[in-house]
């Protein structure tokens, strides 16, 4: 009898060890890994909030262009080669490259990609249309990009995501929507709504193939939760920790990684309004000394995250000369008296809550500011999904808020125009039409050597400060803090948080 139980077990043992993969698949132990931000959706192609699917996400589904961690362009699925007078872009697709689904990856593939994010995506859509005319299959690896004119930066191309059209025809809308097929190195293993994300490493992944065998992203939007969750072991990530606790982790001995992510909270104001007040540069300048960021920085947010009149030094463009709106309450007065408004007003703010730290207690310090010199906001959250669609509503309605507190690409961008670019008129969430301003971008854009381009950069953004378009707040840092035993180096200047796994490492 004992001689039969010997025999099953290790018989048991050797059908194990001739499937090593899967027997380590198993016995693996998910990293997990805490995050305020859900996806609104897995697949990133029809996202309405393409930051907060991107973070997890693009594990699984790439972009046409990868970046380095510090945020340079670089091939991954793809190289690409400029043609003459940058009229059209060729991405000359890797070979035998397959999607999740065993799919191989072809040209076909970059024009239903290109399509369907220009139908689904506005944040896409937004910085295509000014810059693409039509994406063809020139061969089987070879997807060709017409430009309706120069591009020195190439940007755009960066944020098209790339998925199967054979899976599409084959499943349909439903199932590829719910069960998303990238060709990245992760795969979806399980998803609960509300609760987590699981990924698997993908073993056919045509690249190196990383450390971190399996993940779970587990959405947990308090912050206090968070931190409560790595100091008591349950979590070994977490990503956008609170500004306020991140001296005490690291006081504590977790590894802190500080972002600077190229999103500022800013105010947008709307000048198509037929309300009167913010239609007067006066009353927007007003506005701007009114508010004290240096002190909500320092504060409210313990110095974590910097601010800068609008671009940061190290961004393309940046003039050393351009200075912040000093905080001057007194000034401020006068500016509103002298636009006819000496006892203030009332207007509504919109607010946009969601994956970002520290929006709605920069509402209410900016609300108690504006207050102090006669203003009288009343604040309106709005969720952050809605954001895009918000603005494209809006840029043609008189009735619409006058203003936003909203997060706004501008600094830490790896470039500078593709944010600049966001608030042209010809972009469909534009909410300040300023000719001038305008006028800069596109030239900037048409450049055809990086001095012109800067110097257009230089005087773009010289307007928009003029005019007061917008006033920049705080520039957005997500706050990554780890177990002693993770090395993590986040990537940089990409508009999106992401926690790239095949980054991670385990000691």
């Amino acid at each position: 009898m004992m001689r039969s139980v010997f025999t099953g077990v290790v018989a048991a043992l050797a059908l194990l060890a001739s499937v090593p993969n899967v027997l380590a698949q198993t016995a693996a132990k998910p990293l997990i890994i805490a995050t305020n931000i859900e996806p609104d959706t897995l697949d990133i192609t029809s996202s309405r909030n393409a930051p907060n699917a991107r973070q997890a996400v693009t594990n699984v589904t790439e972009a046409l262009v990868g970046f380095d961690t510090d945020g340079t362009p670089a091939p991954t699925i793809a190289e690409w080669v400029v043609g003459p007078d940058s009229k059209y872009i060729d991405f000359k697709l890797r070979p035998n490259v397959k999607f999740h689904s065993g799919d191989e990856l072809t040209a076909e593939d970059i024009v239903f990609s290109d399509a369907r994010m220009t139908a689904k995506t506005s944040i896409y859509s937004i910085r295509r249309n000014p810059t693409i005319s039509s994406v063809e299959a020139v061969d089987k690896l070879t997807a060709r990009f017409h430009m309706k004119s120069p591009d020195v930066t190439m940007l755009a191309l960066r944020l098209l995501v790339v998925v199967s059209k054979k899976y599409y025809d084959r499943v349909g809308e439903d199932e590829f929507v719910k069960k998303p097929m990238g060709t990245g190195p992760y795969k979806i293993a399980d998803y609960k709504p509300g609760q987590y994300l699981e990924l698997v490493r993908y073993e056919d992944f045509w690249g190196p193939k990383p450390q971190v065998e399996k993940a779970r992203f587990v959405f947990a939007k308090e912050d206090t939760t968070r931190t409560a969750m790595l100091k008591t072991g349950e979590a070994d990530m977490i990503v956008n920790a609170s500004f306020n606790d991140t001296a005490e982790l690291k006081a504590e001995g977790f590894k802190i990684a500080i972002v600077p992510v190229p999103t500022t909270m800013a105010f947008r104001f709307n000048s198509n309004t037929k309300v009167a007040p913010t239609k007067d540069v006066r009353v927007r300048r007003a506005m701007a000394h009114a508010i004290d960021v240096n002190a909500i920085v320092k504060g409210l947010f313990q110095g974590v995250p910097a601010t800068y009149p609008r671009l940061a030094p190290g961004d393309r463009g940046y003039d050393p000369n351009l200075k912040a709106y000093d905080f001057n309450p007194a000034l401020s007065k006068k500016l509103l008296a002298e636009a006819g408004y000496p006892n203030g007003f009332s207007i509504p703010m919109v607010y946009f809550t969601g994956g970002d730290v520290g929006t709605r207690e920069t509402a209410e310090a900016i609300t108690l500011y504006l207050k102090a010199v006669g203003i009288t906001v009343v604040p309106q959250g709005n969720d952050v999904g809605v954001r895009t669609e918000t603005y494209v509503k809006n840029k043609n309605n008189p009735d619409a808020p006058m203003f936003y507190l909203s997060p706004t690409v501008l600094a830490k961008n790896s470039e500078t125009i593709d944010s600049l670019a966001a608030s042209h008129s010809s972009s469909a969430a534009a909410t300040y039409i300023l000719p001038e301003f305008d006028k800069e971008v596109d030239l900037a854009l048409a450049a055809n050597d990086m001095k012109t381009h800067e110097e257009h950069v230089r005087k773009a953004v010289q307007a928009m400060h003029d005019e007061v378009m917008t006033i920049p707040v705080w520039t957005m840092v997500s706050v990554f803090a780890t177990k002693k035993n993770i090395d993590y180096v986040p990537t940089e200047k990409v508009r999106f948080i992401l926690a790239m796994l095949k980054d991670i490492k385990v000691n």
